[in-house]
């Protein structure tokens, strides 16, 4: 694994303005940076920086991407990316069959939740 920093992107959407997002991320950390002032003057760029798109599996509708992301980041704890090199290639990270069983899991876990969220919050006002 190499110990550079570097953005992460995982677009399933495919998105344009990428290179935006990346740069105003960069940019966020150059202010916090400055901000805490304890380490010395230190700028974000592409070069010292820089951002990867991982090339994943693709959303077929624009309602999923919370479900996306929520199974990019369990894939990735799952099995890390140790070769940073471009493309950085990961399709075959998950299938839209998978997409479907986590969307169902997850409701199926806010229905199972729900009554009790509601018990809790009414015994306080008890």
């Amino acid at each position: 694994i190499s110990c550079r920093p570097c953005i992460l992107m995982f677009d399933s959407l495919v998105a344009n303005g990428r290179n935006r997002v990346v740069n105003n991320i960069r940019n966020y950390l150059s202010v916090e940076w400055k901000t805490k002032g304890e380490r010395g003057p230190r700028t974000f760029t592409k070069h010292n920086f820089p951002g990867i798109f991982v090339e994943g599996p693709l959303q077929e509708n624009f309602c999923d991407c919370g479900v996306f992301l929520l199974q990019f980041v369990e894939k990735f704890f799952e099995s890390p990316i140790t070769d940073y090199r471009f493309p950085v290639e990961r399709k075959d990270w998950f299938s839209q069959q998978d997409i479907t069983k986590k969307r169902e899991d997850l409701r199926r876990l806010i229905v199972r939740l729900g009554p009790n969220r509601q018990l809790t919050s009414g015994s306080r006002d008890t």
